[in-house]
């Protein structure tokens, strides 16, 4: 039957899927919301509808597919994907193709916020740093026909309207790199408009080392906790490269700057872009000018071999599937794409609390977790795993998220027997609970040096 993808009616989050599927030749019915006009936007039309649905994390965009009813807009993208062989075929366009779905929505966020709060004081600053993005991902591109390499991938679709909306926004930006003009036109004149269809070829198997890696982070748990605690439970071998932030009132990070362009790592250089909206988004998110330094690095990376990946969620995503963690079956592959999103939406708020005007958001923040924790809760119901009855990379993820709440708060998971008896379940496991008691473990500080809560070793 006919899927069902429901949004606002604007371009928005959904413009990529609907390109996708129109690619992809799937019958779909489009269900549009409208916003409401000034002053009110009323959004009642959504906020009527949306407890009534039956929808895990229920939010816009969802796709319905038959039984299945999948939120979160990349978790969609990777679904439609599968059915038509476009998330990769060797593992190493799998690694360039979750980077960028990471990097690129680092880059959209940036764009929203600055759509959405003082847009006519952050253009002039947001333009002047344009090139120097821009100039990355047309690095990344290289010569290949597509972003991860001979054939199209749903991380194209992304891009492609990403780049779009730049283009309209400030028409000239991508006159300096031809190779990125060359890819839209390539998308306009043959994956949506000519009689090209998906490959249908049989994926080629995956391609892994089997020497040493090396994890550079920080000395913290942060973004790189579950990561280790990843690479510890597969009996990963393994060098932990620490990076150690200076004490205040300098937060010295030097030790960083200095080889962070002689790694040869993709996607180095997000300092001056996030400083300028970071700093342009100050007066709205109460950041101080510790928060400025703090979100300006491209870490964690993970080193295999000639595989060098940045964002935790894509290196999660390759040893995830380096010992089939991944999820087996469809529906185990969607769970998982959906909480990978919607961690990443929670993780966010959280860090941006601890980051901030922790004592004023802190409230407020305590006030809303409960119904935070209902919704993992009642995604999980009584799975053993969040996927269902194996572990997969989520459970790592989750684990960290939640481990770091009740750190900040330790009632809240009593009301949450399933997610209880989650946490003691992987605290159990073998590997991970020798992995706890030894030296190796960091139990804190949670984040680094600059913030306002969890700064503190344990």
């Amino acid at each position: 039957m006919a899927m069902t993808l429901a949004y606002w009616d604007i371009r928005g989050l959904a413009q990529p899927v609907r390109l996708l599927l129109e690619y992809t030749g799937t019958k779909y019915e489009d269900k549009f919301y409208s916003c409401g006009e000034a002053p009110n936007y009323d959004k009642s039309c959504w906020f009527d509808e949306k407890p009534k649905l039956g929808i895990d994390f229920a939010n816009l965009p969802y796709l319905v597919d038959g039984d299945r009813k999948i939120v979160q807009s990349n978790a969609i993208m990777r679904y439609i994907a599968r059915k038509n062989n476009m998330c990769g075929e060797t593992e190493d366009e799998k690694v360039r193709v979750d980077i960028l779905e990471n990097q690129s929505m680092d880059f959209r966020n940036g764009f929203v916020r600055m759509c959405y709060t003082d847009f006519d004081n952050m253009k002039p600053g947001y333009i002047k740093t344009l090139p120097g993005v821009l100039k990355q991902f047309s690095d990344f591109l290289g010569d290949r026909k597509w972003f991860a390499g001979d054939k199209i991938t749903f991380v194209d679709f992304i891009m492609y309207e990403l780049l779009d909306q730049h283009r309209m926004f400030h028409p000239p930006c991508l006159d300096e790199f031809k190779n990125l003009k060359n890819l839209m036109d390539r998308f306009e004149n043959s994956a949506l408009f000519s009689a090209s269809a998906p490959s249908t070829s049989t994926p080629a198997p995956n391609d892994f080392t089997k020497m040493a890696m090396t994890f550079g982070y920080w000395d913290i748990r942060g973004l790189g906790q579950y990561i280790r605690l990843m690479l510890e439970y597969t009996g990963s071998k393994y060098d932990n490269k620490v990076y150690v932030c200076g004490e205040a009132p300098n937060y010295d990070k030097s030790c960083w700057f200095n080889v962070k362009f002689k790694l040869g790592l993709d996607f180095p250089n997000v300092r001056e872009f996030n400083l300028c909206i970071i700093t342009l988004l100050s007066r709205f998110l109460l950041l101080s000018d510790l928060l400025q330094t703090k979100l300006l690095m491209q870490l964690p990376y993970l080193v295999d071999g000639d595989r060098k990946i940045v964002q935790s969620n894509a290196i999660m995503r390759y040893l995830g599937r380096k010992h089939n963690l991944c999820g087996e079956t469809e529906d185990e592959k969607v769970r998982v794409d959906m909480l990978e999103n919607q961690i990443v939406d929670v993780r966010t708020a959280f860090i941006r609390m601890c980051y901030t005007d922790f004592d004023t958001i802190k409230p407020e923040y305590l006030k809303t977790l409960p119904g935070v924790l209902k919704q993992f809760s009642d995604f999980m119901g009584n799975r053993k795993w969040f996927a269902g009855d194996k572990l997969t990379f989520i459970d790592f993820t989750a684990y960290e998220l939640l481990d770091q709440l009740r750190l900040f708060h330790p009632p809240c998971l009593n009301e949450f027997k399933n997610l209880k008896d989650f946490m003691d379940r992987f605290e159990g496991l073998e590997k991970i609970s020798a992995y706890m008691k030894s030296g190796r473990y960091i139990k804190g500080p949670v984040h680094n040096r600059m913030a306002k809560w969890g700064n503190k070793k344990l």
